[in-house]
């Protein structure tokens, strides 16, 4: 009928962007689709609930859920755990002899955790604990913290535009495509 259907491919489209070239399965041929879609989202879901694993240098282990505010108790030796803040975009700036912590609202990602900890003769240290590098310490720490986050899925809010006005909107995960037009 004139039209070439086109039964699976992949778009790379960027946030606020619109696309209308699929790369085929062979990913050599692209195709052009008589209508666009536009990214307005794309987010990661996570399995609740996110946790922090805390090893002590002699193999001692808690894992413990992100709750901001909770404080937990590890042991009489070690004291107790605070999550202050959780930063998705982590940034840090210096103002003089001052470190900022800041949680960037530009594009970006650098997800981490303020972590307090109290020692059992009530001192405390704070410490920024990075999902992207774990396990990060220096040799005067007691104990190894990492941040797990463990992705569940992928969503991106899609709109179809066609002739210059959106036709259809539909959110879409892994393993659940959008079909349009054919």
């Amino acid at each position: 009928m004139g039209i070439d259907k086109i039964p699976e491919g992949q778009m790379i489209i960027y946030e606020g962007d619109l696309e209308n070239h699929v790369v085929l399965p062979d990913g050599e041929q692209v195709k052009q689709l008589p209508f666009s879609i536009r990214l307005k989202d794309f987010r990661i879901a996570y399995y609740e609930p996110e946790h922090i694993n805390i090893e002590t240098r002699d193999g001692q282990r808690w894992k413990i859920p992100i709750e901001v505010g909770t404080e937990f108790p590890l042991s009489p030796d070690f004291g107790t755990v605070t999550i202050i803040r959780a930063f998705r975009n982590f940034k840090i700036s210096i103002d003089g002899d001052k470190k900022i912590a800041t949680d960037d609202p530009n594009a970006g990602s650098n997800p981490a955790l303020e972590v307090q900890i109290t020692d059992p003769n009530g001192a405390t240290t704070t410490k920024y604990v990075f999902e992207y590098f774990a396990a990060h310490s220096h040799p005067e720490d007691r104990f190894f913290i990492s941040y797990h986050r463990v992705i569940e899925d992928f969503i991106s809010q899609l709109q179809v535009v066609q002739n210059g006005k959106i036709a259809a909107t539909k959110e879409i995960e892994v393993n659940h495509p959008l079909h349009f037009g054919g």
